[in-house]
């Protein structure tokens, strides 16, 4: 059980390119056998994991990462707006690495095609409720609209976007209302 977070670790950045990535950022100038953009996000994440904050602890840490081993000083000199920027894409190219993980396991499995469906009200200036019924109090009558949306999550696509006046309940927007039958979305 112990071994399943680490293979999903394992897995992730192994579709991640950490030096296009330290090279694209500009963190990463040329190669060193002290450091290198995988060792920088390992170093990060042992600091974070095991709560070391020191730059002599850092720098141990490290030298075990890589062939050589560099200064709590040279350690200290790596932390820029470069490997701030280093991080957040690599931060954001393993998000869409686990996404790919994801996606690719629900392709595989019996789920095709997975719906997600939002409806929003918005209010309007009550001069408006001639044309855009809401729901109000016996005193004023309310004035907004109702925004349907769905979503083909593994798609990637809008199969609808709808408009209705917001006194309309939810239940009125139906699959029916987007050319969707219940068929295609049933596995």
């Amino acid at each position: 059980m112990n071994s399943q977070p680490s293979q999903v670790l394992s897995s992730l950045f192994s579709l991640v390119d950490f030096d296009a990535i330290g090279r694209e950022s500009g963190f990463i100038k040329r190669r060193s056998r002290k450091l290198s953009a995988y060792g920088f996000v390992l170093m990060m994440l042992n600091s974070l994991v095991l709560g070391i904050g020191s730059f002599n602890r850092l720098a141990a840490v490290l030298g075990r990462i890589e062939p050589d081993s560099m200064s709590r000083q040279g350690v200290a000199r790596r932390f820029t707006i470069r490997s701030t920027a280093m991080l957040t894409k690599v931060r954001d190219a393993l998000i869409e690495a686990q996404d790919r993980l994801s996606l690719n396991m629900v392709l595989g499995g019996p789920i095709k095609r997975v719906l997600v469906e939002d409806s929003t009200v918005f209010s309007m200036h009550p001069g408006n409720a001639v044309h855009f019924r809401a729901t109000g109090n016996q005193r004023q009558v309310g004035a907004g609209g109702k925004v349907n949306l769905l979503y083909d999550l593994i798609g990637g696509r809008v199969v609808g976007l709808t408009h209705r006046q917001a006194c309309e309940p939810d239940q009125g927007f139906s699959l029916k209302s987007y050319g969707v039958s219940a068929r295609a979305t049933s596995f």
